[in-house]
């Protein structure tokens, strides 16, 4: 991580940190069943104009960054054709 931020800002190159923690737990990222996957709501909802987008939602991935950036992707693909 130091390395790619003194890259992204080279005023920082000298520079050290006082102090630094890396927190890990085994059970941070909620990783449902396949038949969890079924409750889990979709991003098109039956209320016009209303849209939901996170990692909670039905995205076929698990509750992490990644599938919450899919879900975005999923709830603006389903904007753009409703707006059609």
């Amino acid at each position: 991580f130091l390395a790619a931020l003194k890259d992204l800002a080279p005023n920082l190159r000298h520079a050290a940190p006082i102090a630094a923690l890396v927190i890990r737990h085994p059970r941070a990222t909620f990783v449902p069943t396949p038949e969890m996957e079924q409750v889990r709501p979709l991003q098109r909802t039956p209320i016009p104009g209303l849209y939901l987008a996170g990692d909670y939602t039905r995205t076929g991935w698990p509750a992490t960054i990644e599938g919450a950036v899919r879900s975005g992707f999923i709830a603006a693909d389903a904007i753009l054709t409703d707006r059609q």
